[in-house]
């Protein structure tokens, strides 16, 4: 939507008043680059060649393709050059630092929210003092931003005050703040070195160089959500337009000169008690405002955010000095506690006692729904053995009655025959 808009403006000051836009101060919307640019046959018809880019993601990374075709910009107009909000390249830096705190400890390498708090400060320095530092030395320098917390200061410029402390303090004084050392943190540098990397090339040094930012228009954004907030369409009347008028005027003029403004223009009298109350609201963002510039508020919030930072320090150098680390909790030890055997032999088994599986879905498990019909016929088979074995016993049993009673029968001997029955069931 904001992109779309933006396009219309252009459009509209190159056929009014013949202007054109230098610099677009953004925060990194692909969407708005993306539109804000000549098609593909616009780029061939101005610079002879079709528009390419490289590759970053899959398995043709590296290689140049054409661009896609999606620029809307009227040829005639020239294309703006994009410059990014320094406030914003610091938040994108920060997530970046974020995703890669919740790493298992294993790949972290002892990082912490102190090491986060630290480098974007240090990024934020520097982007500030680009003006003072000559262009081609932007990307040598920029290095500054992770080796300054890393204790390495060959990079650094008039704000490192690490640089002096070094050479006029004692080692032992020197060693009492906490920094990073290359040689003992020196995966963790690594790691670190790929992230920061993507943020001090050259192609987005020149983003931040200007120094222009887009905190007015943020200011604006959140003024305007208060009258129409962005979950609410008022499309369909001109409530839109009302209340973004509204917020615009109470922005710029202030409260108190907006609704006396508008109820004189209605013929409203402004009763007592409304007067007041917009006295009181527009003396209220005057003072609140006053008091964001004062030196004194400055140094307070510093403050806090200084105090904030000892306490991440003062963790994370409790944590080293006891080699604590991130373990589940699950079964996990602890003194006092009873101590659960952690052999894996007789951990891994599965509910029907067997280790050959894990599972009462494994084929192998006897358990396992799928089985059930073998299972039952097993049991009938085993069920027809047992009648089989008790016929062939019978037969047995009765073949050798019939010889008992004909060498009887040879003898000449009287055979009892309920004594040889009994003796066989016997």
């Amino acid at each position: 939507m904001e992109s779309d808009a933006l396009l219309d403006m252009i459009h509209k000051l190159h056929s009014k008043w013949h202007v054109h836009l230098q610099h677009l101060c953004t925060d990194d919307d692909s969407t708005m680059r993306a539109r804000l640019r000549w098609n593909n046959e616009d780029h061939k018809l101005h610079f002879g060649t079709y528009p390419m880019h490289q590759v970053k993601r899959g398995k043709d990374i590296g290689k140049w393709k054409r661009r896609q075709c999606t620029g809307k910009l009227q040829h005639p107009i020239p294309q703006p050059k994009f410059v990014a909000d320094p406030s914003h390249r610091k938040k994108t830096l920060r997530n970046k630092l974020c995703s890669f705190n919740t790493l298992p400890a294993s790949q972290k390498y002892g990082f912490g929210p102190a090491d986060i708090t630290r480098i974007v400060k240090n990024f934020l320095h520097f982007v500030n003092a680009l003006k003072t530092i000559d262009h081609d030395e932007w990307h040598e320098r920029a290095k500054c931003a992770l080796d300054h917390h890393f204790d390495d200061h060959s990079h650094c410029g008039s704000f490192c005050l690490r640089k002096d402390e070094l050479l006029e303090k004692s080692a032992e004084e020197n060693a009492k703040k906490f920094y990073r050392s290359k040689v003992k943190d020196k995966k963790m540098y690594e790691a670190l070195s790929e992230i920061v990397q993507t943020f001090i090339t050259k192609t987005r040094l020149d983003e931040v160089g200007p120094g222009m930012d887009a905190q007015p228009n943020e200011s604006i954004n959140n003024t305007i959500a208060w009258k129409a907030t962005k979950g609410k369409t008022y499309c369909g009347s001109v409530s839109l337009e009302n209340r973004v008028c509204v917020a615009l005027s109470t922005h710029l003029i202030g409260p108190d000169k907006h609704f006396r403004g508008a109820f004189g223009r209605m013929g409203i009298h402004t009763r007592p008690g409304t007067a007041h109350h917009l006295k009181l609201q527009a003396k209220r963002l005057t003072t609140k405002g006053t008091n964001q510039k004062k030196l004194e508020v400055k140094r307070k919030q510093n403050h806090k955010n200084f105090e904030k930072l000892k306490e991440q320090l003062v963790k994370l150098m409790a944590d080293n000095s006891k080699s604590n680390v991130h373990m589940p909790g699950v079964a996990m030890a602890t003194d006092g506690a009873i101590q659960i055997e952690t052999d894996n032999a007789q951990e891994k088994k599965c509910r029907c006692g067997s280790s050959t599986h894990l599972r009462t879905s494994s084929s192998k498990c006897k358990w396992n729904k799928k089985n059930e019909a073998e299972r039952d016929e097993a049991k009938q088979q085993a069920l027809l053995d047992n009648v089989q074995v008790e016929d062939d016993m019978n037969k047995l049993e009765t073949e050798n009655t019939l010889i008992q009673i004909e060498e009887s029968e040879e003898d000449g001997e009287d055979c009892d025959y309920e004594d040889l029955f009994d003796t066989n069931e016997e």
